[in-house]
């Protein structure tokens, strides 16, 4: 993250030729940046320690950090669903009218390099990451960015779907077992037990 302070500019000349040191940030201005869609309230990025200065006033950050979020499912074409999730950063310490003198020109919304070598465990994989920088009604940029997920089905598969037509294509054979036997009725109730059992599963899946 890049931003200006014309405040903390100098002329090298004047100074050995020295055009850019590194300070602490506790020492000046830094914005709080939140985490919009955080799974909870008041969730902040931390400014690194140390930041480079330049001579006119640009400051440069990076900032490293585990973000949690928010994100509403859709269950419509469950379990080969395909998800987007998107969260998005905004600074709530910064007003452009009372402070003219800072100026928040660059994010480096790129971060193809971070998320390309990691694979995503569990039920879900990767399909698309994308970043967007948005700037709102005071000029400001807040970047945004947007994880496009799909489910691993096959588990779903083997464990819920086969089972499920398994057992319905079975409920027809019950006019084939002869009627002196008298297992019809249990027949038919392990059938729609097994049923209650794997649509109670799906809902809890769907719920949780």
């Amino acid at each position: 993250m890049i931003w200006k302070d014309t405040h903390l500019s100098w002329n090298p000349s004047e100074y050995l030729g020295i055009e850019m040191v590194q300070l602490e940030s506790k020492f000046m201005w830094t914005p709080v940046i939140s985490v919009a869609f955080a799974d909870r309230a008041g969730m902040h990025l931390s400014i690194a320690e140390n930041i480079d200065l330049s001579f006119d006033g640009k400051i440069s950050s990076r900032i490293e950090d585990y973000v949690n979020f928010r994100c509403e499912i859709i269950f419509n074409k469950y379990p080969f669903d395909s998800q987007q999730c998107s969260f998005g950063l905004i600074f709530t310490n910064y007003d452009r009218e009372r402070q003219p003198v800072i100026t928040i020109e660059q994010w480096n919304s790129s971060i193809d390099s971070y998320i390309t070598p990691f694979k995503l465990a569990g039920e879900w994989v990767s399909q698309d990451f994308r970043s967007d920088i948005i700037t709102d009604a005071s000029r400001i940029l807040h970047p945004r960015y947007t994880f496009k997920v799909k489910r691993r089905s096959t588990y779903y598969v083997i464990t819920i779907i086969f089972p499920l037509i398994l057992t319905s294509s079975m409920i027809p054979l019950v006019f084939l077992i002869p009627p002196e036997t008298g297992e019809k009725i249990s027949y038919l109730v392990a059938l729609f037990t097994s049923s209650a059992i794997f649509l109670n599963f799906i809902r809890y899946l769907s719920c949780c």
